[in-house]
């Protein structure tokens, strides 16, 4: 019978696959999804409002780049959260929390919402780790492990990672350009081989000054290295404008990052408690790219990051039910790029040669202060953050130059009524910002494609964003003939998000030269949402779980500030289900679908599309060992698409990505943990 529905559920997955064309904080363990073994990705897959890709790219709600954090610090300077997904194993997670509305106490650049990974702290004494090795189809490899020492007073923490791939990418451009009474036609085909290796290292060493205070200092160190051949052929109705040729492009750094905090709870035998928490991390990375251009140009580009930040937070309780926080925070935060460009080869146009230092430098300080209480049967939390920020921009060799200083207030607040031990209602409310980064405010002009140039805009203006949530979710329980406890969780949330300023890349025809489309990046005059999502979990036997997550947007966007074209609407529905099966001892069968409905811009149209994982996993030597079978886009429907259409000319653009993978994992996880005497008398559970 198992099996049956097993080949059943398998079969209607892959027939909803194929059947069409492309065309508050929630808390979350490895023990909801029955994930024994794995890393946090595989936790992060499987979670209802969350997407997340091994590459780094988290997003909760399809609300942009989500932040991550681990036990409420930074996790990622540089917004570089791979390895952490990859290391960082279960059996050192306790849970993680989804936090779709930040309040004050968190950076206001947290727009997309906040990750929080909370840690273990389970008093065991002892050496433990893993080692896990993938190999994939596209070339891919990657390696990993950690160790964890604990003694005493210590908690010693090391682990690397090691990786390698090279999967091709297929790029089309194809273009009408209407000039006057002439068509110009234009296509251009890149066929990319990018070739990435990569190292980072982790190290971590914390010491419990007292059964109340704390200090971690810890490291981080990395390289990487992107080679890239592309063979470009480009096809033009205009005449000596067609040629073919091969480019190619070698990108590396190296990046360190130092973190220190600092954790007092004071003394344990107060009845009110407090906590003072200070950190502050450092983060420089280096590198740069050359890039040549067969029998035309040869690019270099030499790149610095630092970064730099200080925090203090400090939380006091006011009575059993309430308590305030408040902190400071300041960052800042530069990056110089040194351009230049030099004719070679066949080549003698010079009016595209060129050279220039670009630096940008950006610094906030910020400070909020937090009331949290429980009023009868309401939990309420009303926050305000207040950031002073200043950013400039300086071109060394053309002498331009701009500058920006803005203050601004953000609000937050957050009620939550429990209509009983299983129901609550929950209303959040915060203002969150989007501070142009460095490319949308780069003059450099990119023209490898003549007819198709891009540059940032030093004009760029913040998005300021209005968020308001509404959820409802709640949970019950069945008991089968077999007198099975089977969990069921549900929730239905109305979200409304406003943008004041928000930043958008737009193409446009040159209006010097009409055979060229510029594309760059605006402020737009209004933009925005109104979304449904609703989440339905159910254990349906002992043996599988189902969770589905059924969503629809409405998206809005005025750009006629920029061009009378630039406006639209689109209506989005997407849909994510989870399947989990238990097979047999120690095996498990996991499969996740995304479908996303085609959608509209204010300047595009892209088509629907799907995402499809398949994996089997098998639990050997008393769980210690895993091994996980996968297929990743086994119907290849991935593909990004999208079509521009404005008076003046038409862009078609298409990328096709290397699929199906086929994927290998294998995890080890040693260790001799044990409680030790004090913890035990504490705490008797952890001796069993």
């Amino acid at each position: 019978m198992k099996y049956c529905l097993l080949s059943l559920l398998l079969f209607s997955f892959i027939s909803v696959a194929i059947s069409q064309n492309s065309g508050g904080k929630n808390i979350y363990t490895s023990a909801q999804f029955k994930l024994e073994t794995g890393n946090t990705y595989d936790l992060l897959e499987l979670i209802p409002d969350v997407s997340a890709t091994e590459e780094g790219t988290i997003s909760i709600m399809g609300n942009g780049q989500a932040m991550v954090m681990i036990d409420d610090k930074v996790v990622s300077i540089d917004g570089d959260y791979q390895p952490v997904l990859q290391q960082l194993s279960l059996d050192m997670i306790k849970h993680i929390e989804v936090i779709s509305t930040p309040s004050a106490k968190y950076d206001a650049e947290a727009s997309g919402g906040i990750v929080n990974i909370v840690l273990s702290s389970n008093g065991m004494q002892g050496i433990g780790g893993n080692a896990a090795l993938q190999l994939s189809t596209g070339n891919k490899m990657m390696g990993n492990a950690g160790i964890n020492y604990k003694k005493n007073k210590w908690n010693l923490k090391f682990d690397a990672l090691a990786q390698e791939y090279n999967t091709e990418v297929t790029k089309t451009i194809d273009m009408e350009q209407y000039n006057g009474a002439d068509t110009i036609y234009t296509k251009q085909k890149l066929i990319l081989d990018p070739n990435l290796k990569r190292i980072n290292a982790n190290i971590s060493a914390e010491y419990a000054i007292s059964s109340f205070q704390n200090v971690i200092l810890s490291s981080k160190i990395g390289q990487r290295q992107l080679v890239m051949s592309s063979d470009i052929n480009s096809e033009s109705s205009i005449p000596d404008n067609s040629y073919a040729y091969t480019s190619y492009r070698e990108d590396k750094g190296a990046t360190t990052q130092t973190n220190l905090s600092y954790t007092n709870k004071f003394s344990k035998e107060e009845s009110l408690k407090r906590e003072l928490s200070i950190q502050s991390n450092y983060n420089y990375t280096n590198g740069g790219f050359f890039s040549n251009t067969q029998d035309f140009y040869e690019d270099n580009t030499n790149k610095a990051f630092w970064q730099a930040n200080a925090q203090a937070d400090y939380t006091h309780e006011l009575s059993e039910t309430s308590n305030f926080e408040t902190g400071y925070r300041f960052y800042t935060r530069k990056t110089e790029m040194d351009y230049s460009r030099d004719s070679i080869g066949v080549s003698n146009d010079t009016s595209r040669v060129s050279e220039d230092i670009f630096a940008y430098l950006e610094q906030v300080n910020a400070v909020y202060l937090q009331w949290n209480s429980k009023l009868g049967q309401f939990d309420v939390n009303i926050g305000l953050r207040a950031e002073l920020a200043n950013t400039r921009g300086e071109q060394e060799i053309t002498s331009n130059s701009f500058s920006n200083t803005y203050a601004n207030l953000f609000p937050s607040a957050q009620l939550t009524f429990p209509l009983s031990d299983k129901n609550k209602i929950n209303l959040k409310y915060n203002r969150s910002i989007v501070r142009p980064s460095i490319i949308q405010v780069n003059p450099f002009v990119n023209d490898q494609n003549p007819n198709n140039i891009k540059f940032g805009n030093p004009e760029l203006a913040p998005t300021l964003i209005d968020n308001v949530e509404l959820k409802y979710s709640g949970n019950f329980t069945i008991t089968n003939a077999k007198e099975d406890e089977l969990s069921h969780n549900y929730s239905l949330a109305v979200i409304l998000r406003n943008r004041q300023d928000e930043i958008y890349k737009a193409a446009l025809a040159s209006s010097s030269n009409p055979n060229v489309v510029e594309n760059s990046f605006y402020n737009l005059n209004q933009s925005r949402d109104f979304a449904i999502e609703a989440y339905y979990s159910a254990q349906l036997m002992k043996w599988i779980k189902i969770d589905v997550v059924p969503s629809y947007r409405y998206n809005y966007q005025d750009g006629t500030n920029i061009d009378a074209q630039i406006e639209g609407s689109s209506n989005i529905f997407q849909l994510k289900t989870n399947v989990n099966i238990d097979m047999w001892e120690g095996s498990q069968f996991i499969a996740t679908h995304l479908y996303h409905s085609a959608y509209e811009s204010a300047q595009g149209t892209r088509p629907s599309y799907r995402k499809t994982n398949l994996s089997v996993r098998q639990l050997f030597l008393e769980k210690k060992l895993t091994l996980t079978l996968a297929v990743k886009e086994p119907f290849n429907q991935g593909h990004y698409h999208n079509l521009l259409e404005h008076s003046d000319f038409v862009q078609d653009k298409s990328m096709y990505f290397e699929a199906p993978i086929f994927e290998i994992n294998v995890r080890y996880n040693f260790g001799n943990y044990k409680a030790s005497k004090q913890d035990a008398k504490q705490d008797p559970a952890l001796l069993n």
